[in-house]
Formats: structure tokens, sequence, C-alpha cells
């Protein structure tokens, strides 16, 4: 309807209509012609604009005004906006009341008046309808604004909802490649094993770059929810200007009709009289004054809107330059990983080429202890014979490495031990690893130094063959052609890094000068309230009022006001200026960072990179591997077993003291009144005196270091009850029976020197074994404390299993 005639007929009643609706006809539909449809009860009115947009205006307008009318159930109305103003000439019972007809189509303002009067009266109604009807399109293009805003708002929620879905997806898409991955684990086996870590490494990866993209959706929802609380915060702001001029307007439209109201009055009654002849043109001076504050206000709402722009686009840049940041990170960890295989290719020959001397030292060092080189084994030339100095190097080499026997392994007895670090076997027995140290295959059988000898010999020759057939390799070296691909791939990060960072703090700079520039009134713009007083002055002298001469002030006031609005008009012309300078600079800004993404993007995802990273690490794995697989591995091995052996030699060096000592030391002293302790003296002495003379033939005949170690008493073996003695960490029990000396064990017996012989020595390694001497002495003597008869003594048992564990009296023996 691009037209409506200027004498309605009719009305529709706004709760009448139904709906509104685009025409169905294609002819209207098009050209100049757009049609809609308005239906009411048994009727269909078909309507035309001369474009879409006004067709769209006048469909929403109409569904907007529909909505608020039923929801505050007015009754009737007129399509479009309509005011009655009843106003009655006093004195004239004839008189007819102006009727106003407000009817906004196509932007245009179409008004019908009647009025029995003069005629120069009529201007009045007609000033007083333009500003009605001025009022009431700035509230509907307010309205307007609002619902498309709050229409933008909620499609911004519906996109939070979408990524938010989104996000859960790729969080199910993790967990079942999680589950994928730990299916393909259980059913691979170990030889797949290099497959299988490639596999889970690129996994992780897909992992992070899935991370990274949610990082960016978090952070693009981040600025969507910034933005529609910008959105929230301008509609407020919006809402109140609105009623603040809404109630001004109202305020003023009173005081105007009541003001108009009374000079009418006054002007039937005849008590003014207009002047012949005015000396000034007020409305002259009103045009210049409202054409001065049009251009004001039309100068500073450009100058807004400019500095508006700028904050936008300066934040666009920003955004632009933080999404870079993990485009940087994941360029950066894939030549972290490069650096840390490359490192790791050069550590594993470095260490292996620093352990070969060290290695070929402890063989020496154990072959001359085994052989005898030191004939005193109580000397301090002895004591320091088998150093510890190189084993923390060894501990660092095999501390991830995991031993597997193999056949070959077998007739040496090598096994998986903790080596404690100690400097002599004093230290050995005090400082070892704890009670819970699992004991190495073969400690409580112990091979004789020509076995031990044996291993040590097999393992030097061993290392010879290990060597021998990888000098190639152990000799190899990174090519220099990859070492300065890699040094140049870092570098060009480090300086794509360096401007990047450049960028972004005179990005920053440039941001806080932007922020200090205003986009809009903090408060009411002083010039139009000065306005709106200097209107209200001027009010008598626009109509004319009789009686009112020319004030001189006022014009002064006028005259002022004018300079002031051209002196801030010209203002912020000179900002508009500057900010225009500020745009230009932010677009070449703009421009350069630009090309700085364009360039790292070219540098570090180019196909030609992804080629050369590909090759460099698969080259670094390769070899790697393969170091690994023939030299390392096989290296940590012998590394493993010698340390093993030493092991065993220490604690044969702690048995030989513990041996000499015993056999050296005073005799065992019993207690006088008790006869079964005074046998058990006379037993131990006679073992004494046989070792002395076993030693000495062993020394006459040069056998010394393939001496076997007969027999080792504990060397916390005390009498504890009457027939009941602390024997290492067991009790046991004994009796004389057939004249000799027993010790019960499990359901029978078995003489006291057959026993030492088969479960001293066994004891003796416990003991030595264990971390503290001085704590198990004193449990020692709360044990003995306990013993005060001989009604809970239980034999030994040599089927149970040999453990470390506190006291027991439930079994056939006790452990303490």
């Amino acid at each position: 309807m691009s037209k409506i005639d200027k004498n309605p007929v009719g009305h529709i009643n706004l709760k009448d209509i139904l709906h509104i609706n685009v025409s169905k006809i294609n002819s209207l539909n098009s050209g100049v012609t757009w049609g809609f449809e308005l239906t009411v009860p048994n009727r269909v009115y078909h309507l035309y604009a001369s474009s879409e947009q006004e067709r769209l205006f006048w469909i929403e307008g109409l569904t907007s005004k529909i909505t608020k009318v039923k929801k505050s159930d007015e009754k009737g109305g007129l399509v479009g906006f309509m005011k009655e103003l009843q106003i009655k000439k006093d004195g004239s019972p004839s008189s007819s009341p102006y009727k106003v007809i407000n009817e906004y189509a196509s932007g245009s303002v179409i008004s019908n008046s009647s009025f029995n009067g003069n005629d120069d009266t009529d201007e009045e109604p007609d000033s007083e309808m333009s500003a009605n009807l001025s009022t009431l399109s700035n509230k509907t293009r307010l309205e307007k604004e609002l619902e498309n805003k709050e229409n933008i708002i909620g499609k911004l929620k519906e996109e939070k909802l979408a990524f938010e879905q989104y996000a859960k997806e790729l969080a199910d898409e993790k967990a079942q490649i999680l589950m994928e991955n730990k299916i393909m684990m259980e059913k691979l086996d170990t030889q797949s094993k290099d497959l299988l870590e490639k596999k889970i490494l690129n996994l992780e990866i897909e992992i992070q770059e899935l991370k990274q993209d949610m990082q960016v959706l978090y952070f693009d929802l981040s600025e969507e929810k910034e933005l529609t609380e910008n959105l929230i915060k301008e509609k407020a702001h919006l809402e109140k200007v609105f009623n603040s001029e809404k109630k001004d307007l109202e305020n003023k439209a009173e005081e105007y009709q009541s003001a108009k109201i009374k000079a009418i009055e006054l002007m039937n009654s005849g008590s003014y009289e207009t002047k012949e002849s005015k000396t000034t043109n007020w409305s002259l001076l009103f045009l210049n004054l409202q054409r001065a504050s049009s251009k004001y206000r039309k100068e500073r709402d450009e100058y807004y809107q400019k500095n508006t722009r700028l904050k936008k686009q300066m934040e666009n840049i920003l955004v632009l330059v933080e999404k870079q940041n993990p485009i940087i990170c994941k360029y950066t960890e894939s030549l972290e990983k490069l650096k840390k295989n490359k490192n790791e290719f050069e550590s594993i020959l470095g260490r292996i080429t620093y352990c070969l001397p060290l290695y070929n030292s402890e063989v020496a060092q154990l072959l001359a202890f085994l052989s005898g080189s030191v004939s005193d084994i109580d000397s301090t030339t002895t004591s320091q014979s088998i150093s510890t100095l190189n084993d923390l190097e060894f501990y660092d080499l095999i501390k991830n490495y995991k031993y597997q026997k193999n056949t070959l392994d077998e007739q040496y007895d090598f096994g998986w031990i903790d080596f404690s670090l100690n400097t002599s076997s004093s230290n050995f027995i005090s400082n070892s690893s704890g009670e819970n140290e699992p004991l190495i295959e073969g400690d409580t059988v112990q091979e004789s130094k020509e076995i031990l000898k044996k291993s040590v010999e097999y393992l030097e020759n061993s290392l010879n063959t290990l060597t021998l057939g990888n000098q190639e390799l152990l000799a190899k070296t990174l090519p220099q052609e990859y070492t300065e691909q890699i040094d140049n791939l870092f570098q060009v990060l480090e300086s794509s890094n360096k401007k990047l960072i450049e960028s972004k703090a005179n990005l920053k700079q440039v941001e806080l000068d932007i922020n200090t520039l205003a986009i809009g009134l903090e408060s009411r713009d002083e010039y139009e309230y000065k306005m709106e007083i200097i209107i209200d002055k001027m009010e008598p002298y626009l109509h004319g009022v009789s009686g009112v001469e020319d004030s001189d002030s006022l014009i002064k006031e006028i005259e002022k006001l004018s300079e002031s609005l051209v002196s801030s008009t010209n203002s912020f012309k000179s900002q508009s200026a500057d900010t225009d300078n500020k745009i230009k600079e932010l677009e070449k800004t703009s421009d350069n960072v630009e090309e700085l993404i364009s360039s790292i993007f070219t540098n570090f995802f180019s196909h030609q990179q992804k080629t050369l990273l590909e090759t460099l690490d698969g080259y670094l794995c390769q070899e790697k591997a393969l170091i690994e697989q023939q030299v390392a591995t096989p290296f940590k091995k012998l590394v493993h077993c010698l340390l093993s052996v030493k092991k065993k030699c220490i604690l044969l060096k702690a048995l030989d003291e513990l041996q000499s000592k015993s056999t050296k030391a005073a005799a065992y002293k019993a207690q006088e009144d008790d006869q079964l302790d005074m046998m058990v003296e006379s037993v131990i002495n006679m073992f004494q005196q046989k070792d002395q003379q076993d030693s000495a033939a062993a020394s006459a005949q040069d056998q010394y270091y393939d001496t076997p170690i007969q027999w080792v008493i504990p060397p916390n073996f005390q009498r504890i009850d009457h027939g009941s003695y602390l024997f290492g960490t067991k009790k046991i029990s004994t009796s004389i029976l057939a004249g000799g000396l027993v010790v019960r064990v499990g359901g029978g017996f078995m003489k006291f020197e057959d026993f030492v012989k088969k479960y001293g020595k066994i004891e003796t390694i416990k003991i030595i074994k264990l971390p503290n001497r001085k704590s198990m002495s004193l449990n020692l003597k709360r044990q003995s404390m306990s013993f005060g008869s001989t009604k809970n003594l239980q034999s030994f048992s040599p089927d149970k299993k040999i453990i470390n564990r506190p006291v027991s009296r439930t079994g056939n023996y006790q452990v303490v």
C-alpha cells in the first residue's frame, strides 16, 4: 500500500486481524508492486507497497502493533497511529473540534484537520501534529531497533547452543578414539610395539589438535557472548534515553498545549494586541539556530560512528593476531619433538661411549678380586678393592631397563637386582636398600669365586663382540646437512615469533590510544538542553503574541549559543579528521599483520616444510631405534649382569669377613648353670678350631682364591632361654639326643653341625641385608622378654619359604 487516501472511510479493528502474510500472487511480488494480505474474519484485504523493504516495514510494524494491542487488551483503533485532540472554542457554541488523524505510510505523514475559526490559526494545529508525528516516528524506529536486536540475541543464543553441542560431539569423539586405541592395544602383540607407539603418538597429536580447535571455538563463543552483553547494555541505554526523551516531550507538549490555550483565550478576549511593527525577525533567528544545531549533531554523530568503527576494526585485528598463538604453539611442539629426538640420538651414543671404558675398568677390578691378587682379605686394600665410584653412572644408564633372562645366561645365573651404592662391605651391610629388597637369584646359594670369574670373563668377551660388530654404528653422527636444517627451522620460528610479538605490542599501544576516544554521550548534551530553554523563551515571539517586547538579552543568548554550536561543530570536524587518519594507519597495520600471518603459514605449514619435518623426524627415529636395538639394549643388559656379579662379589667378601671374624673372635661363653648351653659352646669352639686348620692348609697350597665358605655363624647368634637361641632371622630349639647336640627341624631333628653348614650362610645373608643393625638389636631385646619359657618354642621347618616378615608364633618357627 504505497498510498493512502487522505479521506479514509471506515476502519479495521486491530484485534480483529488474524494474521498478515506476503501475497501469494506472483504478479504482486516483483517490480514496483509488492503485495501482502491482511486477513480478518470472513474477509481478506489485498494491499501493496512500492518496494520490498516498504512491504517488510508494513508487515513488521502491523504485527508488532497487533501484538501490543492484544496484550494490553485495547479494543479497536485505526491501522497506523491515531490520536484525537478535542479542543472547543469558548464563546462559540457552533465551533467544531480539531480532529487530527496521523497515518504513517511509506515514511510520509498525512494529516487532516478541520476548524471553523480564522485561517491564521491553522498553522498552530499543524505544527502540533508535526511534533507529535516526529515523536511517534522516533518511538517506532527505536522499537524496531530493539526488536531487531532481540532477534540478533536469540540467534546468538542458538549459535552458542550449536557450538556447545559441537564441543560435546568432539568430547564424545575423543572418548571413542580413546576406546578404539585401548582395543587396538589389547589386540596387538609385542612385535608391533614400535608401530603401535607411532599410532598412539599420531592419535595424541590429533587429540591436541582437537583441543586447540575447542579452544578456538571457546574463544569465538566468548567473543559472541561479549557482543551479546554489549547489545544488551546498548539496548538498556537506548531504553533509558527513549524514556527520558519521551517524558520530556510529554511535559513540553502539555506546557505547549496549556500556553497555546491561554494565548488563544487572550487573543479572543482582546487583552493583548500584536505589535504592528517588529524590530527582530524571530523566525530567521530560530531557523539559523536550528541549522547550527543540526550541523552540530551531524558532526557529533559522525565522529562517534567513526570512533566506533575504528574500535571494531582494532578488535578484529587483535582477534586475528591472537588466533595465531595456537598455530605457533603447534609448530613449536613439532620442532621441540624433533629437537628431543636429535638430543636422544646424540645422548644414546654419548652415554654408551662414556660408559664403555668404565665397564672395562669394572671388569678388570672384579677379575683382580676374584683371582686373589690381594691375599689379605681383611686389609684396608682389600676392603677397597671393589670400587663403587662408577655405579651411579651405570645405574642411571639402566634405570628404565627391564632385564629378561635367556637360555645363554642360565649357566652364569644372572638375575635382576636393585643395586645399592656402597664403598665397602661394612657399608654394604648397613646401607642396604631395606628389608623389602628382593633377593637376587642365587643369593641363598653362594657361588664359588671360580664360577664368578667365568661369569666376568663371559661379560668381557660379550662386550668385545658387541663393540667390534658395531664400530661403524658407534662412530655414527648426525649429518651436517640435517643439523643445519634443524637450526634453520628454529631460526625461522624465532624470527616469526619475534615479529608477531612486536606486532602485538604495537597493536596494544594503538589500542590504548583508541580506547580513549569517545563513542557516545555519557550524559545529556548541554547544547540540546540550552536549545530547549531558549526555544521556550522564543515561543511567544514566534507566535506573535501582542504586548511582548523584544528582549536584547535573549537575542544575545541566541547569538552566543549559535557561536558555541559552530565552534563545537568545527572541533568535531577536526577530531573526525584525526580519526580518519588513525583508520588509515590501522588499515596499513592490518595489511602488515595479514602479510606476516601469510608468511607464517608459508614458512610453517607449506607442503615443503611438512615434507622436511617428516624426513628429519623419520631419519632420527629410524637411527635411534637401530642404535637401541643393536647397541644400547645389549649393552644395558651387559651392564646389568655386571652389576649382578659385582653385588655377589661384595656379598662374598662380606661373608669372608664374617667367617674370618668369627674364627678370630673370642670363644662363645655359655652360662655355667646351663648344661645344654655349655655343649653349644663346645660345638662352636670346635668349628673355629677346624676352620683355622683348613685356612692354614689352603694357604700352604696357594688355594686362597677358590677356598669355599664351609660355615658361618650369624653375627646375632645369642641365647634367648634354656635350649632356645636366636639364629639369624629365626629362633631355633636345641636339645641333647643320644649324647649329641641336635636342632629341632620340622617333625624331626638335625645335628647342630649340619644345621650350621646348611642354614648358617643363608641366615647370615639375610642379616647382612637388614637395613639397620641397631634396630635389629632392639627387636631382639623385645623378643627375649617374651621368651620366658620354652612352652611356646617350636621346631625349625626347612620346607617353609624363606622371606622377611614380622614375628609370627603360628608357624613352625619364629622370624625376627
